[in-house]
């Protein structure tokens, strides 16, 4: 969390650019509420945030008029890959505690748990 205080980001604000960035740098309000797993007046509350301070820019769309794009700026880009890098660096120093052996084991532990959540998560895994 300190490296993001470093590039005076929230936590929910690097979220906000993470999932952007993963799309492309482009993506609709309702995609980045998907990816968060927000409400959509949540993400619109957040990209208002990031668009006051030169992260993100909506425009409209040029297929669509009643479409929103939403779009990292190179301000936005530039702030986070250097929290990438930070947050890089401070996970290598966390973890280079553990032998490879331990990290490999660690990694295939926690994506034996994320598989499982996204399973929870699937429409058809949850009762009726």
């Amino acid at each position: 969390e300190q490296s993001l205080v470093d590039f005076d980001l929230e936590r929910h604000e690097f979220d906000t650019l993470h999932k952007l960035a993963g799309r492309g740098g482009s993506a609709a309000p309702s995609e980045l509420a998907q990816d968060l797993d927000l409400a959509p007046a949540s993400v619109s509350g957040r990209l208002d945030v990031l668009e006051k301070r030169g992260f993100v820019r909506r425009t409209q769309s040029t297929t669509d008029r009643r479409r929103v794009v939403v779009e990292l700026t190179v301000s936005g880009r530039e702030t986070w890959l250097g929290a990438m890098d930070v947050l890089g660096h401070e996970e290598y120093r966390l973890l280079g505690v553990l032998t490879p052996e331990e990290r490999t084991l660690l990694n295939d532990m926690l994506r034996r748990v994320m598989v499982a959540a996204e399973a929870d998560d699937a429409p058809d895994a949850r009762p009726h």
